[in-house]
């Protein structure tokens, strides 16, 4: 792993503050089990295992062990300790019912 050396601000509650007025709040896992999703359709997980706030920015990464064919098409927080993955299945069988795995995430809030 490569370190960055610097310096970033940091918030009254220890969140480093990025450009656009944004904080760090957390980076962390959580396990999410997509839904069978039929061929060429997306399916939508809901998260509620994460403290976050309407207007806080989530990124989701994926594992490389997805089932393939199956993609990550987005993530909202969409109510207080909310978050919905969407995930589309572009070419695996139909319909594609992958297992729980384990999903990185950055949290972000507006301050």
């Amino acid at each position: 792993m490569t370190q960055l050396g610097g310096s970033a601000q940091v918030d009254a509650r220890g969140g480093a503050i990025v450009g656009g007025g944004y904080t760090l709040r957390r980076a962390g896992t959580v396990s999410v089990n997509p839904p069978s999703i039929a061929l060429s359709a997306t399916g939508v997980v809901t998260i509620t295992s994460i403290t976050c706030l309407v207007g806080d920015l989530i990124f989701v990464t994926a594992p490389d062990t997805l089932l393939d064919g199956l993609s990550l098409e987005g993530a909202a927080v969409t109510d207080t300790d909310e978050v919905k993955i969407s995930i589309a299945n572009h070419a695996a069988a139909d319909p594609a019912d992958d297992s729980a795995r384990v999903w990185a995430y950055l949290l972000f809030s507006n301050n």
